[in-house]
């Protein structure tokens, strides 16, 4: 094959760094998002909920620096431009840039609930996600990446530049909590490949899904044992004894009450988990 001449190597990499700086100059310069006064309000909503849930997992089990609470003008980082490579609507732009986040800054994967980690927006895993090609152009994560398949939340998938992607397993693409940003509708998505399509489990409202996760982590059917591993109760490959011994102690220092000791019970649950690893 013959190789590039130098001139023209020189050229492309001058070009490259043009456009670079172009959009990097757009990012710092962003454009107004045009969001409309309803979409605002539930925008705050929203917020709001989210927040009240991740304070309860701060209490229950994440450590105080993993809560993110976004500035009254939004996060600066998040704007249409640095985005526009997800093509989202102004009002899923806005949704991001106004939301709390449970940090992602490191390679913790802080979960919010089973295998589910809230995406962090602001965060240095998502950011290391752009990546430029060699023409300057920014590719999606692949994550992000449009399922395949006939969706079944009903034709809401058909258009995703309405869809605000809250949560999902990063190592691999089984489950998302979306969020249906022209009426707030959410729904918990979990494509199958072997069937080219996608089960969900529907809930009308950010709460509504909220509410059944906290109904989750109160009655102990999810256990989370350190601030990144969260077991089901009925089909965890601990030991039964284990699973007792970790309820037990939940319940002994009052777990989902004004009395719980986090630091205490989680300090003990991590001896148990630590020695299941050494066995």
């Amino acid at each position: 094959m013959p190789k590039m001449p130098a001139e023209k190597i020189r050229a492309h990499a001058e070009e490259s760094a043009r456009k670079r700086e172009q959009a990097e100059f757009a990012a710092q310069n962003p454009r107004p998002l045009v969001v409309d006064a309803a979409a605002v309000q539930r925008r705050n909503k929203i917020a709001a909920q989210l927040l009240a849930y991740y304070e309860d997992l701060v209490a229950l089990y994440l450590p105080e620096e993993a809560l993110k609470r976004p500035p009254e003008e939004g996060w600066p980082y998040v704007n249409a431009e640095r985005f526009a490579f997800l093509d989202k609507t102004d009002t899923v732009i806005d949704l991001y840039r106004h939301l709390p986040y449970i940090s992602q800054d490191d390679e913790a994967e802080y979960k919010m609930f089973e295998r589910a980690i809230a995406v962090d927006y602001t965060g240095k895993h998502f950011k290391r996600k752009h990546v430029w090609t060699q023409d300057g152009e920014m590719e999606p994560p692949q994550y992000y990446e449009q399922m395949d398949g006939e969706p079944t939340w009903p034709k809401r998938l058909d258009d995703p530049r309405h869809i605000a992607v809250l949560a999902q397993t990063f190592k691999s693409t089984d489950q998302y909590i979306l969020l249906d940003t022209r009426d707030g509708k959410v729904a918990q998505v979990f494509p199958r490949d072997e069937e080219d399509s996608v089960s969900t489990d529907e809930c009308e409202t950010i709460q509504e899904l909220i509410d059944s996760m906290k109904e989750g982590f109160r009655k102990l059917w999810i256990l989370p044992v350190t601030p990144t591993d969260l077991l089901v109760a009925r089909s965890t490959y601990l030991p039964d004894a284990d699973v007792a011994q970790i309820k037990e102690l939940f319940r002994k220092y009052g777990w989902f009450t004004a009395k719980y000791n986090k630091e205490a019970c989680m300090c003990e649950i991590r001896k148990i988990w630590d020695a299941f690893w050494q066995k």
